[in-house]
C-alpha cells in the first residue's frame, strides 16, 4: 500500500524549491531523479543530488504524525 502524504504548501515550498535545484535529469540515474523525504516527529528533511551538487534542507516547523521516508520523483513537482 502506498501511503498518502499531505504537505502544507507554505511550509514545504521553499525546501522543495531548494532541493529541485540539485535533482539529476539523467535517466540512467533513477535514484537521483527525485527528492528524498525523511519525515520524523518534529522535522522534515529533504535531500537531492545530481552527483555534483548536494542539497539538504531541514524544516523544523513541521509536525509529522508518522515517521517515514520516500523518494518523490521530480515530475510530481513540475506544473505546466
Amino acid at each position: 500500500m502506498i501511503p498518502k502524504v499531505l504537505l502544507c504548501r507554505q511550509k514545504s515550498y521553499d525546501g522543495i524549491a531548494k532541493a529541485l535545484i540539485a535533482v539529476s535529469s539523467d535517466d540512467m540515474r533513477p535514484a537521483q531523479s527525485g527528492v528524498f523525504f525523511e519525515l520524523v516527529e518534529n522535522n522534515m528533511t529533504l535531500v537531492a543530488t545530481d552527483a555534483h551538487r548536494l542539497v539538504r534542507c531541514i524544516k523544523m516547523d513541521v509536525h509529522c504524525p508518522v515517521n517515514d521516508s520516500f523518494i518523490a520523483l521530480e515530475k510530481l513537482f513540475i506544473t505546466t
